[in-house]
């Protein structure tokens, strides 16, 4: 049982930075993990202190949007989706199927990452001074979408507790990780139109 929470945007312009073309993650640090088709969830990733929630489990991610570079023709930005361990928790009478749910919530952040790159990648800066705003209309509005996706999730599957709803929201989930899956690199340029 949770509600995913997003504890940070960070939406930084450095102009003069340098490029990444790579895919690579700029939060070094155990406490934060990066989503990953490999890497599942474990119930020791959970560290945070338990609140006051009448729930058993809670996924907090962080999304990273960082501007790496600036020319004539692109905006350079790159865009993570990560795990904060330490703000995550769990209680201790938790099972597999809530960490698979949880997992699953993990999962719908990624896809709302991919979502905002394939939105950042379509958009067309026209004015430097427009654009900080107008993505950042871009972002809250597919924040919006996944809130609701993810409340809808919670309340279907009944936090993990309807497994037959479970089960159609894992194959939905993979589905849409799939749709998406030309933007899982982080690596977003922007177009820019003088």
């Amino acid at each position: 049982m949770k509600r995913l929470i997003f504890l940070t945007y960070c939406f930084i312009f450095l102009v003069g930075s340098c490029a990444l073309k790579k895919k690579q993650t700029t939060i070094v640090d155990d406490d934060y993990i990066p989503w990953t088709e490999n890497y599942k969830l474990k119930w020791n990733d959970f560290n945070g202190n338990i609140s006051n929630l009448p729930i058993d489990a809670l996924t907090v991610i962080i999304r990273e949007v960082k501007q790496v570079g600036l020319s004539k023709s692109s905006i350079n930005i790159n865009i993570f989706c990560y795990f904060d361990r330490n703000s995550s928790w769990k209680r201790y009478n938790v099972g597999k199927n809530l960490l698979e749910h949880e997992q699953l919530h993990f999962d719908l952040a990624e896809i709302f990452t991919r979502k905002l790159r394939k939105a950042y990648m379509e958009y067309i800066s026209y004015d430097l001074n427009e654009t900080a705003i107008e993505l950042k209309e871009i972002r809250e509005k597919i924040y919006l979408e996944e809130k609701k996706m993810d409340e809808l999730y919670d309340q279907e599957t009944n936090f993990s507790k309807n497994k037959e709803k479970q089960k159609e929201w894992e194959k939905k989930i993979k589905a849409m990780l799939k749709e998406y899956e030309q933007y899982a690199n982080p690596y977003v340029e922007v177009k820019r139109e003088p």
